[in-house]
């Protein structure tokens, strides 16, 4: 069974992410999709002492529980007569965790989770979750940025950095999805030097090429300094429907997703992002 995982905290940023994730469900034919809450005790600070508030482990259960299925209901209420089943689950677990735990029980193929571009707070409290998950997750990822609205998968772009091309990439997952999304496919390169020029030859029989020749993939090629700001420029003025990352290394994944930098792909970024890890 064809399961996506949507972790939820409640807020209008997840409630945007399991929309996105039903309507993307639709169009890979996936069979479900499951709200996941992960709850733990509520800390108390003391005078730079943490304690756990003293409650009932069952009535935070129980909240969750509630507010997953009013979630639930929203949902269905919303898209009528769907074709995919929405289920929740809920434990005491920490959010990465219990994911974790989650994805190997279900055999989840897909996490979609939302991400904030808000104030530094939200940053920190929603954008920390979703950036420890998709540095950690074996299975895709897709971060969806708040105001993005779903539109049919048909341009996915991956961005790549030139001096990668000659090693092996985890092209299974991407073009699993990609043959099901029967999405267009291009491949975005981010060069600093602009003195070097590339043709469409430079490419012929390397791995970044080979193992997406079944797309038959067209190379874009832009020239600048900054590989989050090209990124982003590019996405701006392109039709770009999905963008795919492939962290190379965690300093490359610390420079994408770092939350000190102005230009952070995940929390600026127009457009989802899958990341895919090797």
């Amino acid at each position: 069974m064809q399961t996506i995982l949507v972790p939820v905290d409640f807020s209008s940023t997840s409630y945007n992410a399991a929309r996105y994730a039903i309507r993307l469900a639709v169009q890979l034919n996936t069979e479900r999709i499951v709200l996941y809450n992960a709850f733990e005790l509520p800390v108390m600070a003391n005078g730079g002492l943490t304690a756990p508030i003293v409650i009932d482990i069952e009535e935070i259960k129980s909240n969750s529980s509630k507010a997953l299925q009013t979630m639930q209901e929203k949902l269905k209420a919303e898209f009528n007569n769907l074709s995919v089943a929405i289920e929740t689950l809920n434990n005491y677990n920490t959010v990465l965790n219990g994911i974790k735990e989650t994805v190997a029980e279900l055999k989840v193929h897909l996490i979609i989770m939302g991400i904030t571009g808000g104030s530094s707070i939200e940053q920190s409290l929603i954008g920390s979750n979703t950036i420890d998950v998709s540095r950690e997750s074996k299975v895709p990822v897709i971060i969806v940025p708040p105001k993005a609205v779903f539109k049919q998968i048909q341009n996915t772009y991956l961005a790549y950095g030139l001096q990668y091309i000659n090693e092996n990439l985890p092209a299974k997952p991407i073009t699993d999805f990609l043959f099901t999304a029967k999405s267009n496919f291009g491949i975005l390169h981010v060069e600093k030097d602009a003195s070097k020029k590339y043709t469409d030859n430079d490419f012929i029989g390397k791995p970044v090429n080979t193992a997406f020749a079944a797309f038959k993939p067209k190379h874009h090629i832009i020239y600048h300094t900054d590989f989050v700001e090209g990124v982003n420029n590019f996405t701006d003025n392109n039709l770009i429907d999905l963008l795919i990352i492939i962290p190379k290394k965690h300093g490359f994944f610390d420079r994408l997703f770092n939350k000190s930098h102005t230009k952070m792909l995940a929390f600026h970024s127009h457009v989802p992002i899958m990341v895919v890890h090797e």
